[in-house]
């Protein structure tokens, strides 16, 4: 806890800021290199037929990554995965196989997002 003073107004304010994070042990750094076994678990999971979009927090969860690793390799192979024209429900990045086309909800998203001038 950090005690800090100002002046608000003419009177002396006292307030003190504290940072807390709660780190998962995937979201710790890793010590290790990312390997080609760990590229493959995270294309294999965006190409898993079961979801049409996958988020980064959800990759790491179902490959047992961090999600700054999953964040690289997602960047890394743009080759084999596209990221989604619009983002998903709750605002988060949303990817999936560069081979699926673009989906009709894609297309009016962003048309919507075009229209409210939303862009990224």
């Amino acid at each position: 806890m950090n005690a800090q003073s100002d002046t608000f107004d003419g009177r002396d304010v006292r307030y003190s800021t504290t940072i807390t994070t709660r780190l998962k042990p995937r979201d710790i750094a890793r010590t290790k290199p990312i390997t080609a076994q760990d590229e493959q678990k995270v294309i294999s999971a965006v190409l898993d037929p079961a979801w049409d979009f996958s988020t980064i927090d959800g990759v790491a969860r179902r490959t047992d990554l961090s999600r700054t690793a999953v964040e690289g390799i997602l960047e890394r192979r743009q080759d084999l995965i596209r990221e989604s024209l619009v983002p998903g429900k709750f605002g988060r990045r949303t990817f999936a196989a560069r081979s699926r086309p673009i989906t009709w909800r894609e297309r009016l998203g962003l048309l919507r997002l075009f229209i409210t001038k939303t862009y990224r």
